[in-house]
């Protein structure tokens, strides 16, 4: 009988297995390093005065160079640590318009939509409360279903996006339909327009338009007639 004799690696083999052993050893070193850097870092961060947000968020940047922190999670943790800053500067006139056939009131004013965050913002919802200032019971609600939002003339739908540093000049219109269109108009003393933003970050912005006028320029509004209301001020 032949002695069992086992194939002995050629020299080929034997390079690629030494290659591949000095690769895994170059990448463990790697890591190590890195690893190492990393934990010096958070221990500077522990011992340093910065605020607990600013400590965070370099504990975060420190990970993401370990880990690849998906894009989605590093939007949110973006929004968290520098929320938008969306502001609405609010335009005049407020102009009213009834409407004889339809029997709808409405009212037209521009704002200008600004945020000077570096995460981008939206508009979700737009609504609005008409009241008298001599009677703050009699009201008109205007829901977000009665709002309408133009931009250079074209209507545009909800939710409006409000991009970083990227203003949106706009025309928001109100609609209030009979018999409330008549109730608005009959309101005796100041009127009051309440308006309210809410943003997808969460925040309210709130503006009232505020004017008066005599049972004179309430039948003109009825009649069909356009008024401009240069100074719809709540001073």
């Amino acid at each position: 009988m032949e002695p069992d004799v086992s194939p002995s690696a050629t020299p080929q083999a034997a390079a690629a297995s030494s290659a591949s052993t000095a690769d895994l050893l170059e990448k463990i070193g790697g890591l190590n390093a890195r690893l190492e850097r990393a934990q010096k870092e958070i221990q500077d961060l522990q011992t340093s005065d910065r605020s607990w947000v600013k400590k965070a968020g370099l504990v975060i940047g420190v990970l993401a160079g370990l880990v690849a922190i998906p894009k989605s999670v590093k939007e949110n943790v973006q929004a968290w640590y520098d929320p938008p800053r969306t502001s609405i500067e609010w335009g005049k006139p407020l102009d009213f318009h009834y409407d004889v056939h339809d029997r709808v009131l409405r009212l037209d004013f521009p704002i200008l939509a600004s945020n000077e965050g570096t995460t981008n913002d939206s508009i979700q919802e737009i609504s609005a409360t008409l009241l008298s200032d001599r009677d703050r019971s009699a009201k008109v609600l205007v829901g977000d279903s009665d709002v309408q939002v133009k931009e250079q003339g074209k209507s545009i739908v909800q939710p409006i996006s409000i991009e970083s540093r990227s203003p949106r000049s706009l025309i928001v219109s109100l609609s209030v339909n009979s018999p409330f269109s008549e109730q608005a108009l009959g309101f005796e003393g100041r009127r009051i327009v309440d308006v309210v933003f809410k943003t997808r970050s969460g925040k309210s912005i709130t503006q009232k338009y505020c004017f008066d006028f005599d049972k004179e320029q309430g039948r003109e509004v009825l009649d069909a007639k356009e008024m401009h209301l240069w100074t719809p001020s709540c001073e």
